[in-house]
């Protein structure tokens, strides 16, 4: 039983590490377009790493010239960096079946760095915009 169980588990993927691959060729080839559609369609899936993409989709629109929509993103990844903190930091049964199955899983809370290069691009994003 225990098995099966564990078997089913780890089949449990994340598509994070598939669609980051096409997201950074695209990015990093100037298709910022390409790669913003990438990043969007991942950010609105409201997964774990919802929070990440909020993140990809900011710098893909920054790369584009659409410093308004960055700036928007960012607010949004800020909003999710705000939510995890008001949650508990460390859920047993969710980090157990990620140790099992797929630590991409979790969701990401974000490091301080994260939240200080997402303020400062923020920042950067409304300076040029004249905010």
């Amino acid at each position: 039983m225990f098995v099966a169980v564990l078997a089913s588990l780890v089949g449990c993927q994340s598509t994070y590490t598939a669609e980051s691959a096409l997201y950074q060729t695209a990015l990093h080839n100037g298709g910022h377009d390409a790669a913003a559609e990438i990043a969007g369609k991942a950010a609105t899936a409201d997964d774990a790493s919802a929070t990440v993409w909020l993140l990809e989709l900011a710098t893909a629109e920054r790369m584009a010239g659409r410093l308004t929509e960055s700036a928007d993103w960012l607010e949004k990844a800020e909003a999710r960096f705000r939510e995890s903190d008001a949650s508990p930091q460390v859920a047993l049964g969710r980090e157990g079946l990620a140790t099992l199955s797929d630590p991409y899983r979790l969701d990401y809370a974000g490091r301080n760095l994260d939240r200080i290069f997402a303020a400062t691009y923020q920042a950067l994003d409304n300076l040029e915009l004249g905010r």
